[in-house]
Protein backbone atom coordinates (compact mmCIF):
# COMPACT_ATOMS: atom_id res chain seq x y z
CA UNK A 1 0.00 0.00 0.00
CA UNK A 2 1.35 3.14 -1.15
CA UNK A 3 1.32 5.61 1.64
CA UNK A 4 2.79 8.85 0.40
CA UNK A 5 2.91 11.30 -2.47
CA UNK A 6 5.23 11.26 -5.26
CA UNK A 7 6.73 14.62 -5.74
CA UNK A 8 5.00 15.90 -8.79
CA UNK A 9 1.69 15.46 -6.39
CA UNK A 10 3.15 17.07 -3.71
CA UNK A 11 4.37 20.00 -5.55
CA UNK A 12 1.01 20.67 -7.28
CA UNK A 13 -0.62 20.63 -3.70
CA UNK A 14 1.86 22.98 -2.80
CA UNK A 15 1.21 25.56 -6.03
CA UNK A 16 -2.22 25.12 -4.97
CA UNK A 17 -1.25 26.82 -1.40
CA UNK A 18 -1.77 23.35 0.97
CA UNK A 19 1.44 24.07 3.59
CA UNK A 20 4.27 21.89 3.37
CA UNK A 21 4.12 18.25 3.92
CA UNK A 22 4.97 17.40 7.51
CA UNK A 23 6.11 13.92 6.55
CA UNK A 24 9.00 11.82 5.71
CA UNK A 25 8.61 9.69 2.66
CA UNK A 26 12.47 8.51 2.51
CA UNK A 27 15.75 9.17 4.06
CA UNK A 28 18.72 9.68 1.37
CA UNK A 29 22.20 9.72 2.78
CA UNK A 30 24.96 12.05 1.53
CA UNK A 31 28.38 11.54 0.28
CA UNK A 32 29.60 13.30 4.17
CA UNK A 33 27.12 10.01 5.49
CA UNK A 34 24.50 12.87 6.21
CA UNK A 35 20.68 11.94 6.21
CA UNK A 36 18.34 13.57 4.34
CA UNK A 37 14.49 13.61 4.48
CA UNK A 38 11.87 13.80 1.51
CA UNK A 39 9.13 15.74 2.72
CA UNK A 40 5.88 14.03 1.13
CA UNK A 41 2.03 14.21 2.18
CA UNK A 42 1.06 11.14 3.75
CA UNK A 43 -2.92 9.33 4.01
CA UNK A 44 -3.15 11.09 7.53
CA UNK A 45 -2.06 14.22 6.29
CA UNK A 46 -4.30 14.59 3.24
CA UNK A 47 -7.18 13.10 5.35
CA UNK A 48 -6.87 15.78 7.60
CA UNK A 49 -7.23 18.64 4.58
CA UNK A 50 -10.46 17.69 3.49
CA UNK A 51 -13.87 18.78 5.20
CA UNK A 52 -15.88 16.20 7.56
CA UNK A 53 -18.89 17.53 5.41
CA UNK A 54 -19.87 19.14 2.00
CA UNK A 55 -23.60 19.95 1.85
CA UNK A 56 -24.40 18.54 5.09
CA UNK A 57 -23.03 15.04 3.06
CA UNK A 58 -20.40 13.22 5.26
CA UNK A 59 -16.94 12.56 3.99
CA UNK A 60 -16.97 8.38 3.51
CA UNK A 61 -13.30 5.95 2.63
CA UNK A 62 -14.74 2.53 1.42
CA UNK A 63 -11.57 0.90 0.52
CA UNK A 64 -9.40 3.23 -1.49
CA UNK A 65 -12.68 5.40 -2.56
CA UNK A 66 -13.24 8.26 -1.27
CA UNK A 67 -16.53 10.50 -1.19
CA UNK A 68 -19.17 12.91 -0.32
CA UNK A 69 -22.11 10.90 -1.21
CA UNK A 70 -25.73 9.04 -0.62
CA UNK A 71 -26.46 8.81 -4.17
CA UNK A 72 -27.95 12.60 -4.63
CA UNK A 73 -26.47 13.99 -8.17
CA UNK A 74 -24.79 16.45 -6.81
CA UNK A 75 -22.44 14.87 -4.47
CA UNK A 76 -21.54 12.26 -7.40
CA UNK A 77 -19.59 15.56 -8.51
CA UNK A 78 -17.51 14.67 -4.85
CA UNK A 79 -16.38 10.92 -5.09
CA UNK A 80 -12.85 10.08 -6.41
CA UNK A 81 -12.00 6.27 -7.13
CA UNK A 82 -9.82 6.82 -10.28
CA UNK A 83 -6.67 4.83 -8.66
CA UNK A 84 -6.07 1.65 -6.66
CA UNK A 85 -4.45 3.67 -4.05
CA UNK A 86 -6.24 5.60 -1.74
CA UNK A 87 -3.20 7.99 -1.16
CA UNK A 88 -3.68 9.30 -4.67
CA UNK A 89 -7.39 9.12 -4.42
CA UNK A 90 -6.94 11.79 -1.82
CA UNK A 91 -4.46 14.24 -3.97
CA UNK A 92 -7.09 13.80 -6.18
CA UNK A 93 -10.10 15.19 -3.97
CA UNK A 94 -7.93 17.54 -2.39
CA UNK A 95 -7.21 18.89 -5.96
CA UNK A 96 -10.75 18.42 -7.00
CA UNK A 97 -12.25 20.49 -3.78
CA UNK A 98 -9.40 23.33 -3.88
CA UNK A 99 -10.90 23.88 -7.46
CA UNK A 100 -14.08 24.14 -6.51
CA UNK A 101 -13.14 26.60 -3.48
CA UNK A 102 -14.66 24.47 -0.83
CA UNK A 103 -11.15 23.78 1.22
Amino acid sequence: MKQYLDPVQTSTLIGLGFPQPKSVSKLSIDIDLNFIPSFSYSIGELIEFLPNYIHWTPMCIHGNVIEYSFGTEESELYCCNKYNELVDNLYDMCVLLKKKGLI
